[in-house]
């Protein structure tokens, strides 16, 4: 319990985090109620606004399979456990981005089926988070990711507009790779030209044939790239180069950031 309710860093700020400490106090202080009544009392008065936060908890565990295991200590847990109680506490916060790195691991199919049903459609009175999510679960990712799938390949990171449908990466896949050889291909193709220019020159050589070697050797680069071997993002099925501008990433403001057990 103490990792769902309370096992999220960050500064508190939230309601939700405030609900859930005050259910946690509760619930610490009704298994000694009949030995400290008073301080049951304050706790149930203090959390007077929380069975909210504390029924979506509770639900969370539940369909996380961890309920039967709220009173157990932390420390003997597996490994498990603790990932399933990382993601109870993060959606039992219903978060606005959550990101996720193989979610999945230790999930029954149940489990794998509430997570995908919690990720892919908005909670009451709420907008569907934002989820960026690393998993090998080509089934998993269908359900919840239906708009970009970002690949990382030979050290590049691609990203692709998919829809949902593994078959379109594929298919997009292809295309970049095909896109990519070709560029290689004729890249070979201006090389052997431009070697033999450079085997002619003499050492000494002007400003305009210092720059023609200067592209000489980034061909000789490009055509030993070949396919996946790009150096920034791409963004298949767009029609354009993903380029990074700058050393910022990203900026936000008013916003709370947490991590899971």
């Amino acid at each position: 319990r103490e990792a769902v309710y309370l096992g999220v860093g960050g500064d508190g700020a939230l309601a939700a985090d405030q609900g859930l400490r005050a259910a946690f106090e509760y619930h610490k202080a009704a298994r000694r109620a009949a030995e400290d009544p008073e301080a049951f009392e304050r706790a149930a008065a203090a959390a007077a606004d929380a069975w909210g936060h504390d029924a979506r908890a509770l639900a969370v565990c539940d369909r996380l399979g961890i309920s039967g295991i709220l009173d157990k200590d932390v420390a003997a847990c597996s490994g498990g456990e603790r990932k399933r109680a990382g993601l109870a506490a993060a959606l039992a916060r219903e978060p606005d981005v959550l990101l996720v790195d193989e979610p999945t691991n230790h999930l029954d199919a149940r489990g794998i089926r509430f997570l995908a049903e919690a990720l892919s459609r908005p909670a009451s009175n709420r907008r569907q988070p934002a989820v960026l999510c690393v998993s090998h679960d080509r089934a998993f990712l269908e359900r919840v990711c239906g708009g970009l799938l970002f690949e990382l390949d030979a050290g590049a990171l691609h990203a692709y507009r998919w829809n949902g449908r593994y078959a379109t990466f594929l298919d997009l896949k292809d295309a970049r790779m095909a896109a990519d050889q070709g560029v290689a291909d004729r890249a070979r193709a201006q090389l052997r030209t431009e070697r033999e220019w450079m085997r002619r020159q003499p050492k000494a050589r002007e400003s305009k044939s210092r720059a023609r070697e200067e592209r000489f050797y980034a061909l000789e680069e490009a055509a030993a790239a070949g396919p996946s071997a790009g150096g920034g993002a791409d963004v298949a099925g767009l029609g354009r180069p993903a380029a990074r501008l700058g050393s910022l990433v990203l900026r936000l403001e008013g916003a709370t950031v947490a991590g899971g057990a």
